[in-house]
């Protein structure tokens, strides 16, 4: 499927869930870079699975920010 099919499909079902639009125009920012960009590509089939089964909120969950891995105070 088109990566702006899928797009459009996440905006739409996003627009069920009752939650800040910042949240949603975030993941949607990261879920075009990983639909679209090759270095992702072997994770592709799992986020088109998400969004045919329609789980909008796992999927939101998932792509709405980036999460900063550290060193843990290792020194």
């Amino acid at each position: 499927m088109e990566s702006a099919n899928l797009l459009e499909k996440v905006k739409n079902g996003f627009r069920l869930l009752k939650i800040d639009e910042i949240y949603k125009n975030s993941a949607i920012t990261f879920l075009k870079d990983w639909i679209t960009r090759e270095e992702f590509s072997d994770y592709k089939p799992q986020i088109l699975h998400l969004i045919e089964s329609k789980d909008w909120d796992y999927l939101l969950d998932c792509f709405y920010q980036i999460i900063p891995f550290g060193t843990g105070g290792r020194r």
